[in-house]
């Protein structure tokens, strides 16, 4: 690792000098009247207004004290406009926020906000077998159209997205986005056709592979609204050979057992799995036992599943369950009932219907929380490591420890071994290849906990990271803190050399410092 931070500063230190857009706050009645000069029809809220509080407050409370002088509830791309016109203008601050889940409080703003949950329309074009969302839209509000196209269609259209139904669609794309369809049709950044952007002098631009070509790459995993500020995202729809899928949730309880299912899960879940199943698997201790968890989505009916799976399962639960017990756990749903299954909404008012899979749009904002990631590219089988986990769950310092298999899918589709596999791979600015993301962190009630549950995390991690990481550390971008720009450890998301990448493209399209938010400065050094 020293070597990628050496290269990363001395790079950053040649490269990116330039000044960012100097920061003069402005009361919001100067902003509002900016903002009516350019989109006259624009809604927009003070901090003396009622709905002030929700069109702000993100999912973590941590940073609720970080109030944008002015909200603008996006309706039109005018507003969008409007708002980087205004920035650049008053030079105030000017982010975005879509669905309010950046855990590291990127879409926080002391200036103006734009706010785009009401700018979620979505189109279906059956000739490209494409779908364009407003940049407003909610995972839950894509799924719910998709099946809704489905049914019109007769084919069942699929993007490969995550399992939040609250979660932002263009957050979700900014930082590359595993999904339950992920190791059959990759990242969520993989399935990208084309991105319409207001760009930092407040002009609509379209990036593809063919347009604007750098952007495009950032887009597709950068992780920060600095490069401009999505309009929409055209993804290419993936249309199955099936109308039915298989919902797995089983739990293993013990230690003992939790090891040896654990260690048959990461060889199998990344690598040995056909692409059709993506699964993760959740730590947690309940009634005071320890258990692993597995949940996972296989494209196909449970007939087929049993074909192409059973004998595994079976081999991975042996002496633990029986080819009966192991056969129940593959239960079979039609494309709404799988989604509801798989986003948690079956068990939390579901099941909702595809019209009410749309309308998913209430966040959490009842707690605080810290959360971070590591990648982990090698099966590890140690008892202790397991132990350690459970350990600083008892002790309080965690409450969340999850496994994501992912990181082979594309790769596993071009038919590379998963030691094989370039880990800078040219699509977009994500680390390929690992067998497992791995995300933990710890909740609480009040921002008033925030440092002690941040002390807690980072104990817990610097316990646990020997263990399952041998050589350099990678962390998953979607799993940010704020931390990052006092220790130099951007490159461990990108790797030196794309880590500049990205802050040359950034600079590049945004030479005045217009749209440069904490989250560019954080990972790429920007300036």
């Amino acid at each position: 690792m020293t070597f990628q931070i050496s290269l990363f500063l001395a790079l950053t230190a040649y490269i990116l000098q330039s000044s960012s857009a100097l920061i003069t706050h402005r009361s919001a009645a100067e902003i509002a009247e900016c903002i009516a000069k350019y989109s006259p029809d624009a809604t927009v809220y003070g901090q003396s207004d009622n709905a002030f509080y929700q069109s702000y407050i993100g999912t973590n409370l941590a940073f609720e004290d970080e109030k944008p002088e002015l909200v603008v509830i996006v309706t039109s791309v005018e507003d969008i406009k409007a708002g980087v016109k205004c920035a650049i203008e008053l030079g105030e601050e000017v982010v975005v926020r879509n669905g309010g889940h950046s855990f590291a409080g990127y879409s926080y703003t002391s200036g103006i906000m734009l706010n785009l949950d009401a700018y979620n329309a979505i189109d279906f074009n059956r000739v490209s077998n494409e779908v364009t969302v407003q940049s407003g839209n909610r995972l839950g509000r894509v799924y719910g159209a998709l099946i809704e196209e489905s049914e019109r269609s007769g084919n069942t259209q699929v993007v490969g997205a995550g399992t939040c139904p609250t979660v932002g669609a263009s957050g979700h794309t900014l930082c590359a986005g595993w999904g339950m369809f992920g190791r059959k049709v990759g990242y969520i950044g993989d399935q990208i056709a084309s991105i319409d952007l207001v760009n930092a002098t407040g002009e609509l631009i379209t990036v593809s592979e063919t347009a604007n070509k750098d952007l495009f790459y950032a887009l597709r995993g950068g992780c920060s609204s600095s490069f401009g500020f999505i309009e929409s995202i055209t993804f290419r729809m993936t249309t199955l050979d099936t109308d039915r899928f298989v919902y797995i949730d089983t739990r293993v309880y013990d230690i003992d057992n939790v090891v040896r299912v654990g260690n048959w899960f990461q060889q199998y879940g990344p690598e040995d799995a056909p692409p059709e199943l993506t699964i993760q698997w959740t730590f947690g201790i309940g009634g005071g036992v320890p258990y692993g968890r597995i949940r996972g989505l296989f494209l196909g009916s449970a007939t087929v599943a049993k074909k192409e799976l059973l004998a595994d399962w079976e081999a991975g639960f042996d002496g633990i369950y029986n080819q009966s017990e192991v056969e129940d756990m593959f239960v079979e749903y039609d494309y709404l009932g799988a989604v509801n299954e798989f986003t948690g909404l079956a068990s939390n008012g579901g099941p909702y219907s595809a019209l009410e899979l749309m309308a998913t749009d209430e966040l959490d904002r009842e707690t605080v929380f810290y959360k971070n990631s590591y990648l982990q590219f090698e099966v590890i089988n140690d008892r202790q490591a397991y132990v350690k986990i459970f350990n600083h769950f008892e002790d309080g310092n965690l409450d969340f420890l999850q496994w994501k298999c992912m990181g082979g899918a594309v790769d596993i589709r071009d038919g590379k071994e998963m030691g094989s596999v370039d880990r800078w791979d040219q699509r977009s600015p994500v680390i390929r290849g690992q067998r497992i993301q791995t995300h933990y962190g710890l909740t609480a009630k009040s921002w008033q906990d925030y440092e002690d549950v941040k002390a807690r995390v980072t104990l817990a991690e610097q316990d646990l990271v020997p263990d399952w990481v041998s050589g350099d550390l990678w962390r998953y971008p979607g799993y940010l803190v704020r931390e990052y720009s006092d220790n130099a450890t951007g490159p461990e998301y990108f790797g030196a050399e794309n880590t500049v990448k990205l802050a040359v493209i950034r600079r590049t399209a945004d030479p005045e410092g217009t749209l440069l938010a904490l989250s560019a400065k954080d990972l790429y050094k920007a300036t």
